[in-house]
């Protein structure tokens, strides 16, 4: 089995990833720190930060997740910015810039995603702690975060063993998106949001059992 499904935190682990091999996700450079999927920007719904108003980290989700410069913020999610690599605003020996590159391929709905890929290739978690890994707590892990398996990693399993995996991701998922629709709808309906209502929305959180 090269995937654990840690019951606790219910998040998938695999003692690959500290060597990770798979093609997606490998460095452009020989400068740049090894990371793995952390090459990414966690979206934290409304189902992490009700975990975080439980846990009594408040301040923490105020300070590091909502009143952090390099996040976004949305209705009901925050999207942490990543950590860029200097070499993402410096021009190339062919004479493009990426941050350029990113903002002309961010200017169409066809190119999008090919600007998400770009811009990960030169980004890390600002989570990310260099030889360990993630430095969230795992409950603060986002959903995504504790289901994703890479393609390498599946392709080595089984028929059942990708059964067992995919069931696994399928509850995690279904746990998060039924959570955050339906408080979502509530917040909606109270006219409370995070951009402008995060006092309220912690209260708001603070009362779901």
């Amino acid at each position: 089995m090269t995937f654990i499904w840690d019951q606790h935190n219910k998040q998938l682990l695999s003692p690959h990833c500290r060597q990770c091999r798979d093609p997606h996700f490998q460095r452009i450079s020989e400068d740049f720190e090894p990371a793995g999927c952390c090459r990414y920007e966690p979206v934290f719904t409304l189902f992490e930060l009700w975990k975080m108003v439980r846990s009594g980290e408040e301040s923490f989700l105020k300070k590091e997740i909502w009143n952090h410069p390099q996040n976004h913020i949305y209705e009901y999610e925050i999207i942490a910015g990543a950590h860029m690599h200097s070499s993402f605003y410096e021009k190339r020996e062919d004479g493009s810039i990426p941050s350029h590159v990113f903002e002309q391929l961010m200017g169409s709905q066809h190119t999008k995603y090919q600007a998400v890929d770009l811009r990960l290739k030169y980004g890390i978690c600002p989570f990310f702690i260099k030889g360990e890994g993630c430095g969230l707590k795992p409950s603060f892990k986002t959903s995504i975060c504790r289901m994703f398996i890479c393609d390498s990693i599946e392709e080595a399993l089984n028929k059942k063993e990708l059964e067992k995996l995919h069931g696994i991701q399928r509850k995690v998922q279904e746990e998060a998106n039924t959570f955050n629709s339906f408080h979502a709808g509530i917040l909606r309906e109270k006219g409370l949001d995070l951009i402008r209502h995060l006092d309220e929305v912690i209260d708001y959180l603070r009362q779901v059992e």
